[in-house]
């Protein structure tokens, strides 16, 4: 079974800021439990938009349910 999220070589920054997720790499599978911590501006909110689609990352994979998610029309289906 394919994981829930697959994560690899992820990379983002806002517009005019340093790197916020730089080669991030994640793989959650079915019935495993994520606690993100870190600090304010750590990305913890960043990788959660970008894992349902609120956000396109600027480099990286990202797969949810075994599909990967490669253009900005993919995290919107």
């Amino acid at each position: 079974m394919a994981p829930l999220f697959e994560v690899r070589g992820l990379g983002f920054a806002y517009p005019g800021g340093p790197p916020v997720l730089d080669g991030l790499d994640l793989t959650l599978e079915a019935g495993e439990r994520l606690c993100l911590t870190g600090a304010n501006g750590a990305g913890k909110s960043t990788l959660l938009h970008i894992l349902v689609g609120l956000l396109v990352p600027e480099r990286g994979t990202v797969a949810a349910f075994g599909r990967a998610r490669r253009e900005e029309r993919d995290f919107h289906e």
